[in-house]
């Protein structure tokens, strides 16, 4: 997994977290709930990410990392069905728009991560090969 619960209370109040995980009303967020989100939100990274870079991760980097854990915490107000604050609401937004830029190869992850390498074949055809050019259309 990209990101622990750790890492999630470091991002929500673990008060919330405990209430928005803890199914069986023990006073402790369930860790199936916690680890479920969280691979949620992996998966979710890794569909944007894999046409780029081997995953999963390893080691992981830090911003996947951060990404994971602000992902699995938008899975559990989702679960919830509850309305996630403008913060939250606003960080899951900035993570979907870098990990559409990492997908659109606007945005890089650097060195951290092992870039997968394409082997697409390169043109042969030149701009200057073109069949049908204005000098050659002009009669028509």
């Amino acid at each position: 997994m990209y990101s622990s619960l750790a890492d999630l209370e470091k991002r929500l109040d673990p008060r919330h977290l405990v209430a928005m995980a803890d199914d069986d009303n023990d006073g402790v967020a369930d860790e199936g709930v916690i680890n479920q989100a969280i691979a949620d939100a992996d998966a979710e990274i890794d569909s944007y990410v894999r046409s780029r870079y081997r995953v999963p991760f390893a080691p992981v980097p830090q911003i996947v990392q951060a990404l994971s854990a602000i992902l699995a915490i938008n899975n559990l107000f989702a679960r919830r069905r509850e309305t996630a604050s403008p913060e939250h609401q606003r960080r899951y937004e900035q993570a979907i728009a870098l990990l559409q830029g990492i997908a659109q190869s606007r945005l890089d992850l650097g060195d951290a991560s092992e870039a997968l390498e394409h082997d697409l074949p390169s043109s042969t055809t030149l701009n200057t090969d073109r069949l049908f050019r204005k000098d050659t259309l002009k009669e028509f």
